[in-house]
């Protein structure tokens, strides 16, 4: 065997061990790149896993308070609807009251036109009465209380009449009409209705003046009483 050969031979073993060795650092490379990148895949995957988990989580969380607040919103909803419903009521309720008043009301300044409108009248008719009173008296005035006192016989003013019949009799005790005076006073007590009364003044023209034409129509009247 010649040394050359025994030189290639050499070479050819050297150069394919260092190819063997070359291929197996390459293969452990590669196996090492391979197992970091399969390690970051898992890390990667387990990362996502639990953001996965966390975003279900917060999904979950999410649509619990969606479902809260769908719940709250459709009770506030009904209660808005109540409350709608309650107020129109209270509205509706309110203008037929305020329907009410107002009837109430024109009918209250109705009646108060009317009883202004009455009491002017009356006013009007107590200012004429005041004034026919007022002339009424200053005609009386004039005349003495006898003569007062026949008008207000004439007139049936009974009453009246016997007070003017009376101040008449005070003034004028021996006046030449007395005996009238108390025989009229009589007969006013008699329309009156007061029968006792009458006797009284029928008796003293009897007992006063026996004499006179009053006397004769006393004792009728009392004749009639009886």
């Amino acid at each position: 065997m010649s040394l050359k050969f025994i030189l290639f031979g050499l070479l050819i073993f050297i150069f394919t061990g260092c190819l063997k060795t070359r291929n197996d650092v390459k293969e452990i490379e590669t196996k090492q790149v391979l197992h970091k990148q399969m390690v970051d895949l898992q890390k990667n995957t387990a990362d996502s896993s639990s953001r996965f988990s966390e975003l279900e989580e917060q999904l979950r969380y999410a649509n619990g308070r969606l479902e809260t607040a769908e719940a709250r919103l459709a009770r506030l909803t009904a209660e808005n609807e109540k409350k709608e419903r309650s107020n129109s009521e209270l509205l509706q309720e309110s203008n037929k009251k305020m329907l009410i008043y107002q009837d109430a009301l024109s009918k209250l300044e109705a009646q108060t036109q009317q009883y202004a409108a009455e009491v002017a009248s009356l006013k009007a008719e107590m200012a004429q009465r005041g004034a026919k009173e007022s002339s009424r008296s200053s005609k009386d005035s004039k005349k003495d209380s006898f003569a007062t006192a026949q008008d207000l016989f004439k007139q049936k003013d009974w009453q009246s009449a016997i007070i003017e019949y009376q101040k008449y009799r005070d003034k004028n005790p021996k006046g030449k009409h007395v005996a009238e005076a108390t025989y009229k006073i009589g007969v006013c007590f008699q329309e009156l209705g007061l029968k006792d009364d009458a006797k009284t003044f029928y008796q003293e023209v009897i007992a006063s003046f026996p004499n006179a034409d009053e006397s004769k129509k006393a004792k009728a009247r009392l004749k009639g009483l009886k």
